[in-house]
């Protein structure tokens, strides 16, 4: 069934984003093979790294390169009673980590206050960190911006896309 529906997903839309669940089935490892990139979003925390960690070693096992996996650190710069360095994260997971997403409550806050995206805000360090993500996932990140881009940014012309 995920095969097929990747399949037709894939015929209309450039990108197609899975938010896979943290536990193991078929379905979970069919759709990880079948990714063309995958993105592990953890945190800086013993916990998450360790999980994070397992993750990593079943992709590993199952063929996935490690070239492909592109390690996201959710809420960089939260105060984690458990908190570990970046660096001993990426040892850990035998990967290094290609993006952090701040930990930017109040503009997290703001934008549910006034019923906007974070995008449609004034411009955040966690705006810049979705669009400096949106630009890798597009294969856009460090090169000309693309001429399809609007003005609402890369981040908006990625969501209209077909």
């Amino acid at each position: 069934a995920m095969e097929s529906l990747l399949q037709t997903l894939s015929q209309s839309y450039d990108y197609i984003i899975l938010d896979l669940p943290h536990f193991w089935q078929p379905w979970v490892a069919t759709a990880c093979q079948q990714a063309t990139r995958l993105m592990l979003v953890s945190q800086l925390w013993l916990k998450s790294t360790t999980h994070a960690a397992r993750i990593m070693k079943v992709w590993r096992d199952q063929g996935i390169n490690a070239d492909m996996v592109s390690l996201i650190i959710n809420r960089s710069g939260a105060k984690f009673k458990e908190a570990i360095e970046p660096e001993d994260f990426e040892r850990v997971c035998g990967a290094p980590i290609r993006h952090y997403i701040a930990n930017d409550i109040r503009t997290v806050g703001s934008a549910e206050a006034q019923a906007k995206t974070i995008m449609q805000l004034d411009k955040s360090e966690l705006a810049d960190h979705i669009e400096k993500l949106a630009r890798d996932i597009a294969g856009l990140e460090g090169g000309a911006p693309a001429a399809e881009e609007s003005k609402g940014g890369l981040f908006g012309s990625l969501l209209g896309r077909k």
